[in-house]
């Protein structure tokens, strides 16, 4: 059957031209068209089927569909007699991606044959994997500058790379619920850094719960993390006590200094770990709790492990996932970074206006910082209060062990009398203030001072705060 038939037959009671204006409609389309009749021999191919197919027509024309273009679309609805459709599909000889729509021709309630539109559809493909690409590159970009905005709100200051990964892993295992370990130094900021995992997690609109396992005697700890209820013992709370775990339900729990806690703790420390419930002191049945668990030490737990000081499978549990904060000394560059902060901070807030000199630049980049982020943080703010710059560099790294005078070799080497004497001073009230566990009264005893005289001496070295009672 001649195409022109078949337009005759489609235009029959339509106006007389519409027939023979047909082929040549068809012949301009944009689409690829080819028909066939009910026995599959094709025998119409605009020029739009050849150009984007790549074929010429006098090769195909008279052939069976099936020597052509086995199992097509048009070979099935030439037994379906059904529309059907094939959105997007990739012709490996031509490399092109096409789309085709197949529709069968009747005539009357005869079948006579079927025709195909194919549409080139690289161009849009392509365009739509384009997008995809896009989508996800601006995704990870949002996520990261969210985790960016979240780091700089914590004041997390860092251009280091080791450092810069590991919050990039951080953010990426705060998705989870796996348990966390933090291994770094004193002073380099992992409960800092497990802020930002809580604040990066689903949960961070609960609470996150801070332990110092260090700084609770171990008499008191199981309380302390498991709660007690009311006459559990004596001089228990009417009502009882939520323990840390409780309290941090459905959020997180911080567990500092974990090297440190008791063997006896660590037993039941694992069982929450591994089942997620608690006893509670003086309650019969068990207390579910969803609380995930970040831990750090400064420790080495392999070694403590060999010295039956730590539990290793309470270590295989929180060794889920471990991230290593880098020391100070290890990111030099982070050190003018951080010094810089802490100095716009501690102007704004005593109302100062210092600044460091490229000097005192260069020599903190060379200073070893053994108390690392915490222990700059301590001498800025120190150098700021009292706007003399060489405290920076003459703030002792650990206390002495008592209140004896310095040795005449280590003071000649400082400056002035004057200089001399002020740093003794200093030293006299920090150590009197240390060794009186933080009490204003007997570090005043202990200095044989008025207590006016001290808290003016106080005062004028920044240790105001420092003094507790």
């Amino acid at each position: 059957m001649l195409l022109k038939d078949i337009a005759v037959k489609l235009e029959e009671g339509a106006h007389p031209g519409a027939a023979k204006c047909l082929p040549q409609i068809l012949d301009r389309v944009q689409d690829g068209i080819i028909a066939v009749d009910a026995d599959g021999c094709i025998f119409y191919l605009n020029p739009a089927y050849t150009r984007i197919l790549n074929v010429e027509p006098r090769k195909i024309i008279g052939r069976h569909i099936q020597d052509v273009e086995p199992g097509s679309l048009l070979a099935q609805v030439l037994v379906s007699h059904e529309s059907a459709e094939d959105d997007t599909r990739m012709v490996a000889s031509l490399n092109r991606y096409v789309s085709t729509r197949v529709f069968p021709l009747f005539e009357g309630e005869t079948f006579t044959g079927a025709a195909a539109l194919f549409r080139d559809v690289t161009e849009l493909h392509d365009l739509n994997s384009e997008m995809e690409k896009m989508t996800s590159i601006v995704g990870e970009y949002s996520k990261q500058l969210m985790n960016l905005s979240t780091i700089r709100s914590m004041g997390i200051i860092t251009q280091d790379r080791a450092y810069l990964n590991t919050l990039d892993q951080a953010a990426v295992v705060a998705q989870t619920d796996v348990p966390v370990l933090i291994r770094g130094e004193n002073g380099v900021g992992k409960e800092v850094l497990a802020n930002y995992i809580h604040q990066c997690s689903a949960r961070k609109d609960f609470p996150l719960i801070t332990v110092n396992c260090a700084a609770i005697p171990a008499e008191l700890l199981e309380s302390e993390l498991f709660g007690y209820e009311e006459g559990s013992f004596t001089g228990a709370l009417k009502g009882g006590m939520k323990g840390k775990f409780e309290l941090a339900d459905k959020g997180t729990i911080f567990l500092d200094e974990i090297g440190d806690m008791p063997l006896t703790m660590q037993s039941k420390l694992l069982r929450v770990v591994q089942s997620g419930e608690l006893e509670k002191v003086g309650r019969q049945k068990n207390l579910k709790v969803d609380a995930r668990i970040i831990a750090a030490t400064n420790q080495p737990l392999d070694q403590l492990i060999e010295k039956k000081l730590f539990r290793q499978d309470l270590y295989f549990r929180l060794n889920t996932f471990t991230l290593q904060i880098p020391s100070l000394r290890e990111r030099p560059g982070d050190v003018i970074l951080l010094a810089d902060h802490f100095v716009k901070y501690f102007n704004h807030k005593y109302r100062k206006s210092m600044r460091l000199s490229a000097d005192a630049y260069a020599r903190l980049q060379h200073q070893s910082w053994p108390g690392n982020v915490r222990q700059l943080q301590g001498c800025v703010e120190r150098a700021v209060i009292l706007e003399e710059e060489r405290l920076l560099f003459d703030a002792p790294s650990q206390p002495s062990s008592s209140l004896s005078p310095p040795q005449p070799e280590t003071l000649l080497p400082a400056g002035s009398l004057n200089e001399l004497l002020w740093a003794y001073e200093d030293q006299l009230l920090r150590q009197a203030l240390s060794e009186s566990g933080g009490s204003r009264g007997k570090a005043i005893e202990r200095l044989g001072l008025s207590r006016r005289t001290f808290y003016r001496k106080c005062a004028e070295h920044g240790l105001s705060r420092e003094a507790k009672c």
